[in-house]
């Protein structure tokens, strides 16, 4: 699993760094579905936008959008999405191959 992180009007730091590698970990449960994952953190005028766009290896992608204050908030928010998202279509994917 590749994962891309880009600051728009933000420079990325260590320590942003290192919490998105901790809680990434969460994506740990579908390494071999996820392709790639590109995390985007925006700094606006009102707080953060945090972004993410995954790969999964049947061809499906899964767009996610957090606008919070705080950008610790929009990353753990954002990253809770994102495992739901690749959890529903897994099981999709699961039940369309049981259909067959």
């Amino acid at each position: 699993m590749d994962i891309v992180l880009k600051g728009v009007h933000y420079d990325i730091s260590e320590a942003t760094r290192d919490f998105t590698d901790k809680k990434i970990k969460k994506l740990d449960f579908a390494e071999n579905d996820v392709i790639d994952v590109e995390l985007t953190y925006t700094h606006t005028k009102t707080g953060y936008i945090a972004e993410s766009n995954t790969h999964l290896k049947w061809g499906a992608r899964c767009n996610i959008k957090v606008d919070a204050e705080n950008l610790y908030e929009a990353i753990e928010k954002m990253i809770d999405k994102t495992v739901l998202k690749i959890k529903k279509e897994k099981d999709k994917k699961i039940s369309a191959s049981h259909q067959q």
